[in-house]
């Protein structure tokens, strides 16, 4: 069975884009996995991104959540379920994943029980700045939707992670 990883994709970090994409397909067993660059002027383009966003203090701002956003795929990746369809799992990574094992192994761990799956850890960055001089913010969940086992087909996934939520609801 082909797979899908939906890949954060940022036009400043192309680079980063290119390096999951390739590590996955690199340690993929089998027929391999489909990779999907998520792409914010994509969404916007086809309607599925309506988020008013702004530019502020030198970076792109989430309006309706009134914070900071690091990537442009800081809230679309939450539309992974609305491009990928009702059934299944899809994985979603952030663009600077590199695989170094193959990635059917995290789709082997799905669990129906759940509508998505991800990491909980206790993630405080020590760097005060991140990518692109940016500020390194702490908050409850960081880093959590980073890598994401999306349960497609899950009622929780179906009514809770519709394109209008998406583009309604603060990001947190």
């Amino acid at each position: 069975m082909r797979r899908t990883i939906w890949v954060g994709y940022d036009s400043r970090e192309w680079e980063a884009y290119e390096v999951a994409k390739r590590s996955a397909k690199a340690h993929a067993r089998g027929d391999g996995v489909l990779v999907a660059p998520l792409m914010l002027d994509h969404c916007r383009r086809v309607g599925a991104y309506r988020r008013p966003t702004e530019y502020r203090d030198g970076r792109s701002w989430d309006v309706i959540s009134e914070a900071p956003m690091a990537t442009e795929f800081a809230i679309s990746r939450f539309l992974v379920p609305h491009f990928a369809g009702s059934r299944g799992w899809a994985l979603f990574v952030d663009c600077d994943v590199m695989f170094r094992a193959d990635p059917h192994d995290l789709f082997d761990l799905a669990d129906e029980r759940f509508a998505v799956m991800c990491v909980k850890h206790a993630h405080v960055p020590r760097e005060e700045t991140k990518m692109d001089g940016q500020v390194q913010l702490a908050y409850p969940r960081k880093n959590w939707s980073s890598v994401m086992l999306i349960n497609l087909g899950h009622s929780a996934v179906q009514n809770g992670l519709t394109v209008e939520a998406v583009n309604t609801l603060p990001g947190r």
